[in-house]
């Protein structure tokens, strides 16, 4: 069985965004608060810092409400932000509940940047919360990935 560990690696880096609406920036989507939510229109990205990539294999999503927020999505990584890799694809229940997403291969690549492209919403783009989780340990490798890799 895969291990995810249970550190959320949203922290410390840099959120971005395609766009903002009124007060609901993009780092909202990452400050682990429920109350607040960040509101755009096509996709959200996180910058983990120069010099840190991790191998993102599970996100949690947790839409504004079951009317706002993603429906269909995928998962890209990058570590130039400029080339992209497409790690997952899936989509969301019409929830405001904190929903979990394991990729359906173990994504072992560590990346600096992540970003997570709307393929389709529930009326507005509203996302409360977004952790994304590395790899520890590969049922299909034995063995552990999960120290960050300097770039």
């Amino acid at each position: 069985m895969a291990d995810y560990g249970v550190t959320d690696r949203c922290t410390g880096g840099t959120a971005s965004a395609d766009s903002e609406a009124g007060a609901q920036y993009d780092h909202l989507a990452f400050d682990d608060n429920a109350s607040t939510y960040w509101q755009g229109l096509e996709w959200i990205k996180y910058d983990f810092g120069v010099g840190i990539s991790w191998a993102i294999s599970k996100i949690t999503i947790q839409n504004f409400d079951a009317s706002n927020g993603f429906n269909g999505f995928t998962v890209h990584g990058s570590n130039n932000d400029s080339d992209y890799d497409t790690i997952n694809t899936d989509s969301c229940a019409a929830s405001g509940n904190v929903q979990t997403f394991l990729f359906g291969t173990d994504n072992t690549t560590k990346y600096r940047y992540v970003y997570i492209q709307q393929t389709s919403i529930y009326g507005a783009l509203a996302v409360m919360e977004i952790e994304m989780f590395e790899l520890l340990v590969s049922p299909k490798l034995g063995v552990g990935v999960g120290s960050p890799m300097m770039i």
